[in-house]
């Protein structure tokens, strides 16, 4: 991760990859650095392990874990695995809605239910949903994170 900037992972259904991409392209001109699986791990030659691998490391060297949710996003396991580890981390997640009609249920309803969520399902709303992460970003906390795992404040 480059000095003085804060390394952004995205976690998302691969259906939703250039919604990703444009709040990536948003953020990286505003000075941040993110990682999109997309973007980040080769289309062919890595096995499933490598491609854990890559992410789990993605995902340490990351400050924060942008998760866009959808139904697709809650069914995929890769995804939900995503999630957890970046839980177990004690990462700053922030999750942005991708689908317009879709209620957070199951085991995602649960985690999202606690943070502060976003919705970037209106297209003519972009800028200032983009505004308000920008805000999000630059007002995380940067000593205490809820570990919603093991339900203990971790103090660092």
């Amino acid at each position: 991760m480059a000095e003085g900037k804060v390394q952004i992972f995205f976690s998302n259904s691969h259906l939703h990859n250039k919604d990703m991409e444009k709040i990536s392209d948003y953020l990286t001109k505003n000075g941040y650095k993110c990682w999109l699986a997309k973007k980040n791990i080769p289309g062919k030659g890595l096995s499933t392990m490598e491609r854990v691998k890559v992410v789990d490391k993605a995902i340490d060297d990351s400050s924060i874990v942008i998760v866009g949710y959808s139904n697709p996003y809650r069914k995929s396991a890769a995804c939900y695995k995503e999630f957890i580890y970046a839980e177990s981390k004690n990462k700053y997640i922030i999750p942005i809605k991708l689908q317009r009609e879709y209620k957070p249920d199951g085991w995602l309803g649960l985690r999202v239910a606690a943070y502060t969520r976003l919705d970037n399902t209106n297209s003519t709303l972009f800028e200032k949903t983009m505004t308000k992460l920008l805000e999000i970003i630059k007002n995380q906390p940067k000593e205490e994170r809820y570990n919603l795992g093991t339900g203990t404040l971790t103090m660092y």
